[in-house]
């Protein structure tokens, strides 16, 4: 959701809602042994919703390149299941779970569509901090790098072929 709200600059809202982040729990370094009966009854399953809400600004730097600056929220809340893996090792963030986020993105975007891209390139490098606040005992870091590239040949009939790489690190 963009508006120019601030000085011409576009201003971005973004929020999502899931309960896919993060399906399963194995254990802290995944040390424990898979068992395919325990897999069958759901054991190593983790109930949880994720909500995130994402605000700030995005800043043109160019035809092709921008900047955006933002501040986020996030909740996590995990139901307890007492027959489940993740409520016998009580890993960092299991009930409910609230996070501050300032987030830094660069974007370089030359495709020729941003949904269904036939040719161009999209380079995203992004940094996040999240302060020690709310649930977070430690701040810590996350950077991510994220290339893409597509090219169509007309060979009988269109055919597009995409290719990404991306990598990410935290930093605590």
């Amino acid at each position: 959701l963009y508006n120019e709200l601030v000085f011409k600059v576009p201003v971005f809202l973004t929020t999502s809602f899931s309960s896919m982040e993060v399906q399963h729990f194995y254990g802290f370094g995944n040390e424990t042994e898979k068992d395919a009966a325990l897999e069958d009854d759901n054991y190593y399953d983790v109930n949880q919703l994720q909500w995130n809400l994402h605000t700030g600004v995005r800043i043109p730097l160019s035809d092709l390149t921008c900047m955006k600056i933002g501040l986020g929220y996030k909740r996590v809340q995990h139901w307890e299941n007492l027959d489940h893996l993740a409520e016998i090792y009580q890993p960092y963030g299991i009930g409910r779970f609230d996070v501050l986020f300032a987030s830094l993105k660069w974007i370089l975007d030359s495709r020729d569509n941003g949904i269904n891209p036939e040719s161009g390139v999209f380079i995203g490098a992004e940094a996040e901090w999240t302060p020690a606040a709310f649930d977070v005992e430690e701040q810590f870091g996350n950077a991510v790098i994220d290339a893409r590239s597509y090219f169509t040949a007309d060979i009988l009939t269109p055919v597009t072929l995409a290719m990404r790489i991306r990598a990410q690190q935290l930093f605590y």
